[in-house]
């Protein structure tokens, strides 16, 4: 498992009476040193956590506490630590669906192709991601947590930052709202921030979804050099000699620069590569001779469960939590996260 820092947001509805300033004295008391802040402070002071309002909330003593970066065990076990305290009868954080839990990861290793892969393998599995999360927090109900499923994926593949990636998954005239997607890429602290989860105080969930993030960062990482976009069949609009030339590099043995020039009847040697990418067909070359890009068709293959976890490479232990987590909510309306 991923050493990779990662931050929790908490939002829960606290019983009424109960300040702050007593929610973070109780939290230091059990060892996870916390301040009480105002709404406007996103200072991020190494080592302490805070306890903030949220006006967002519906149900009454809306808060939300908020991590500083941590990572490995340590962080998990602050996770489980906070959660306790949250949950004691003083404090009692109840949840609704207008809670959630936001999880920034560290991607101050990822480059802009790895940016990209990520939103990519994403909205590859939003469909499966909203299979284990209630119902609240799938397709476009939660404003706070738009789909990425209608990104423009021309302006990702043509994106030079990471804010014109979050750009690409919605539109720069929404302004301070392009953030409240399901996978938010504007710049927070040198992080990418996953909104998608359900409000939730159970620690054994949120440190489950904290690895889920880190995972799919991890694959980004691997898989940076995978294109975007690829053609599963041969695209419609496509010339005669297009389509010879896709035809034959889709075939397992692929075809030389020569055999397409032969197929075509042609003289002179052409620019196969240029062709490809002008009716963006994911292509490799290997030891001369040009291929369907395999990894990308795999890619586009609709996702499941199985193709997530796969992907993911989950332990036994997270695949056993994920199916169990997708039993419980089938055909259900709405759970308490």
């Amino acid at each position: 498992m991923t050493d990779r820092r990662f931050g929790v947001e908490l939002e829960f509805i606290a019983r009424y009476g109960v300040t702050r300033d007593r929610v973070a004295e109780k939290l230091c008391q059990a060892g996870v040193p916390t301040y009480a802040a105002s709404y406007s402070d996103h200072r991020v002071v190494p080592g302490k956590w805070k306890i903030k309002p949220d006006g967002s909330l519906r149900g009454g003593n809306g808060m939300e506490l908020v991590s500083p970066p941590i990572s490995g065990e340590e962080g998990f076990q602050a996770v489980i630590k906070a959660s306790a305290i949250l949950l004691d009868s003083e404090v009692d954080a109840k949840i609704n669906t207008s809670c959630g839990l936001h999880v920034h990861v560290d991607a101050g290793e990822l480059d802009l192709a790895s940016l990209k892969r990520l939103a990519v393998i994403y909205i590859e599995n939003e469909k499966v991601i909203d299979s284990f999360l209630p119902p609240s927090r799938r397709g476009e109900t939660n404003v706070y947590a738009k789909s990425l499923r209608n990104a423009d994926v021309s302006k990702l593949k043509a994106a030079r930052s990471a804010d014109e990636i979050a750009s690409a998954m919605l539109p720069r005239e929404f302004g301070h709202m392009r953030r409240y997607v399901k996978l938010n890429f504007m710049p927070t602290h040198g992080t990418v921030e996953f909104r998608h989860h359900s409000g939730t105080t159970d620690a054994i969930k949120i440190n489950q979804w904290v690895k889920i993030c880190q995972q799919m960062i991890d694959v980004a990482i691997k898989e940076k050099e995978v294109p975007i976009a690829a053609s599963p069949s041969r695209p419609s609009r496509m010339s005669s000699q297009m389509r010879i030339v896709f035809d034959m590099i889709s075939r397992q043995e692929g075809a030389s620069t020569e055999e397409l020039q032969a197929a075509l009847g042609r003289r002179h040697r052409f620019a196969v590569g240029y062709w490809l990418r002008q009716y963006n067909v994911a292509f490799r070359r290997s030891r001369r001779r040009y291929y369907i890009d395999d990894r990308a068709l795999i890619a586009m293959a609709p996702a499941t469960l199985e193709s997530f976890m796969t992907k993911l490479e989950m332990s036994d232990e997270q695949k056993s939590f994920l199916i169990a987590r997708v039993e419980h909510l089938r055909g259900t309306m709405e759970i308490r996260p």
